[in-house]
């Protein structure tokens, strides 16, 4: 059935597998990625992270943060935590 629905959509391996996975029973799934995101900004897509978002990037403790503009002074200031570490 899954195959049936997505024969015809632009990209269905983007959730094939994932679907699969995550419907088996026996899988245990973490849901816990390890990722910061705030989708406070409302909409399809999260907020663009700025310096005031740096205290709740660090408090979560994610291996990675979405998203940022390339230029973002906060990429700097991560760089500079990271780094004293």
């Amino acid at each position: 059935a899954l195959q049936r629905y997505l024969r015809f959509r632009a990209s269905p391996e983007e959730c094939y597998y994932a679907t699969i996975i995550a419907n088996e029973p026996t899988f245990k799934l973490c849901r816990d990625n390890h990722r910061f995101a705030c989708w406070n900004g409302g909409g399809a897509h999260p907020k663009w992270l700025s310096e005031e978002d740096l205290p709740a990037i660090m408090a979560a403790q994610g291996f990675v943060a979405r998203k940022f503009r390339p230029w973002a002074a906060v990429l700097n200031d991560i760089d500079g935590m990271l780094h004293n570490k």
